[in-house]
């Protein structure tokens, strides 16, 4: 499994980014083992499952603790949880009333 140093020498314009304690990056990695490297400096990760049809499609969406926030299901996403982990970064922001009513 890759360490973090790993994982960020590997994606180096991310690793700046990371290591500064910025947030709002996005970044898709190969394979699981560089991502889980990575999960654990960012705030939502966005999983991505190869579909019948040969695409990349979104599977779920899990909080920094791994946690899944939502889960695609019979072609419907799913809510697994009203508080992710990242739910007092967007309220200290003034993003609270926004993320209740994503969650209703």
């Amino acid at each position: 499994m890759a360490t973090r140093t790993d994982v960020l020498l590997q994606a180096p314009g991310h690793g700046e980014r990371v290591l500064r304690g910025e947030r709002g990056t996005l970044a898709a990695v190969e394979p699981d083992a560089m991502a889980a490297g990575l999960a654990r400096s960012v705030d939502l990760v966005v999983r991505l499952g190869r579909g019948r049809d040969g695409l990349s499609h979104a599977i779920s969406l899990e909080d920094a603790n791994g946690q899944p926030v939502f889960v695609h299901d019979d072609g419907v996403f799913h809510r697994r949880t009203a508080a992710p982990a990242f739910a007092s970064i967007l309220q200290a922001k003034g993003y609270g009333e926004a993320l209740a009513r994503i969650f209703r």
